[in-house]
């Protein structure tokens, strides 16, 4: 382990922890400057990602869809640890008149 933490640090650009206690982890494991590590938080980042209706409507519209039409979006890796499956079942049982 020594010798995998040692080569580590020696040859990496940079590391990057999700939390500050991943971060203190990582420079303990690590042995490296806390101010070496970066934090990158999981998550969408809500400036970036927020309600925009007029490229929702542009983008219904290149799928054929209306306003009514539920529209169900999942980036990641389709693994079974996931559970999709549990999801799509589920939109079976909305409401038709369940609007978002």
């Amino acid at each position: 382990m020594r010798l995998l933490t040692k080569y580590l640090r020696d040859h990496a650009d940079g590391f990057f922890a999700i939390s500050e206690g991943s971060r203190v982890w990582l420079s303990n494991f690590i042995r490296v400057g806390r101010r070496f590590v970066d934090i990158v938080p999981l998550g969408a980042d809500p400036q970036l990602f927020k309600p925009d209706s007029e490229s929702r409507g542009l983008i219904r519209n290149q799928l054929g869809l209306s306003d009514e039409d539920v529209l169900l979006i999942m980036t990641g890796k389709f693994t079974p640890a996931k559970d999709v499956h549990v999801l799509i079942s589920s939109l079976a049982e909305l409401p038709k008149f369940t609007r978002f």
